[in-house]
Parts: C-alpha cells; structure tokens; sequence
C-alpha cells in the first residue's frame, strides 16, 4: 500500500446496514481473524480495530504487518473491544494486541483457525482481569 489513511481497518460498529429486516439487539461475533504479510509505506495512521461492546473482537492475530508513515508522523494504533496476539509488527500494535504467545501456541492458533483441531486444546487464560482464550499443545 502506498499514501493510504489506515493501514488495517476493523469495525464491529459502523452505524448502518443495507434495509430494515435486521434485528438491532443482535450481535455479531468475530473470532480468529488473522492479518498477515500487509506493508505500507506513507501510511497517515496505523489502524483501528474496533469490536462491539458486549461483543468483542477476540483472537485477531497481527502476523507480519508492517507500516510506515511520512518522516515519523503516523497516527498510533486506535483499538476498542478486541483481544489477541501481534508478531512482527510495526509500529508496536495497540495494548490489546499483545497477547503472550509462543511461537508453536501461534502456529497452532493459525492451524486451528483452519478447523484442525486434533493436535492442540482449547485453555482459558486470565491476563490482566481478562478471560482470553488461546490454542496450546
């Protein structure tokens, strides 16, 4: 990418939706998405990766990223709402992003997204008052 306002943009909350057959008390749920191998260089503001309160984003992994800005002016990222994990990735992601995984807890998150659950178990961990949930062997 080249000259773009936002590296990487996520939002749960956008305000519209496409006619009026919808129920506004549902909420969507997003787990497990995984960005990876996305540079940019000219970029006015890393990102935003915003969930939905009372739905939050859970288990987005940054693999990889990286973005630069004009001299040394770019926005932080802006996140809300999300939880997971960030390797490779600059600037420094959000507080949310970081998450403490291993190298072979990510391979098996990046497997497990796939359905293959064979080789690893789920574990619930608490970081910081938070329940996160992680793949581990």
């Amino acid at each position: 990418m080249r000259r773009v306002g936002k590296g990487v943009r996520i939002a749960g909350d956008v305000g519209d939706h496409p006619d009026d057959k919808f129920n506004p008390e549902a909420l969507l749920r997003v787990d497990g998405v995984t960005i990876r191998n996305v540079w940019g260089v000219g970029v006015k503001e890393a990102g935003s990766i915003e969930g939905i309160k009372g739905s939050p984003f859970t288990r987005i992994c940054l693999w990889n990223v990286k973005l630069w800005g004009i001299g040394r002016q770019m926005e932080a990222w802006k996140c809300a709402a999300v939880s997971g994990v960030a390797v490779g990735v600059q600037p420094w992601p959000c507080g949310e992003l970081t998450g403490i995984m291993s190298t072979s807890e990510i391979v098996t998150f990046l497997i497990d997204r796939k359905g293959n659950q064979s080789s690893s178990k789920n574990q619930d961990r608490e970081e910081n008052g938070k329940k996160k949930l992680y793949s581990i062997n």
